[in-house]
C-alpha cells in the first residue's frame, strides 16, 4: 500500500492587496503541491472580494488548485 500525498491546503490574511498577494501566491504555487486556496476577507465588500478572485482565479486554475 502506498502512502497518501501531503498536499498543502492555503488561506488567504485576512486583509490584503490582491496584485500583490497574487504575485506571492504565484510564487508559491511554483513551488510546492498545493491542493486548495481559501480565499478569507471578513468585512470585504463584494467589489473587493471580486478583485481578489479576479486576481487568484487563473494562477489557482493553472496549478489545478481548488
Amino acid at each position: 500500500m502506498s502512502q497518501p500525498t501531503t498536499r498543502v491546503y492555503l488561506m488567504t490574511p485576512p486583509v490584503f492587496e490582491p496584485a500583490a498577494f497574487a504575485s506571492s501566491l504565484a510564487r508559491v504555487l511554483d513551488a510546492g503541491d498545493v491542493a486548495a486556496l481559501r480565499l478569507s476577507w471578513p468585512g470585504a465588500d463584494e467589489t473587493a472580494l471580486a478583485r481578489a478572485v479576479a486576481a487568484v482565479l487563473p494562477l489557482t486554475q493553472a496549478h489545478d488548485v481548488a
